[in-house]
């Protein structure tokens, strides 16, 4: 799948990362995992690079089906 492998090109210079997933789909809540997981291959030596969690999508909180993190 797309998000499956990160390039090492892309992270060059990189000083952090925001993991964006959408409240209103657990599917992309959980795929989250898979990216960090992926992002902390590529970057091998420098694992401490910040990232934060953004739940996008706050507006349609009757919908949601994330409720924390």
């Amino acid at each position: 799948d797309e998000y499956s492998r990160l390039s090492r090109n892309a992270s060059l210079g990189v000083h952090g990362y925001a993991l964006i997933f959408s409240i209103v789909s657990r599917q992309s809540f959980d795929m989250i995992a898979l990216v960090n997981d992926s992002l902390l291959n590529t970057l091998g030596d420098a694992p401490d690079v910040p990232r934060v969690l953004v739940g996008s999508m706050a507006d349609l909180s009757e919908e949601r089906q994330v409720t924390h993190a």
